[in-house]
């Protein structure tokens, strides 16, 4: 299993967030949230190759993952 930032995931799509959120399995407009709130992700890949995002703890606490 290896992990990775939210950064290095865009690096990998060379800055395409449409691309970068189907590799990751998540829309766009959540992915767009995660980078106008800074939000602290962990990102792991598995076995199968399928990803899976993790938000910290911190944000949870603080709401910023939900809608506002």
């Amino acid at each position: 299993m290896e992990t990775y930032t939210l950064e290095d995931i865009l690096v990998k799509c060379r800055g395409n967030q449409t691309a970068a959120a189907t590799l990751l399995g998540i829309n766009r407009g959540t992915l767009r949230s995660y980078i106008n709130n800074k939000t602290d992700l962990l990102i792991t890949t598995h076995e199968d190759g399928t990803y899976k995002v993790y938000i910290s703890v911190a944000d949870r606490k603080n709401g910023i993952h939900k809608k506002k």
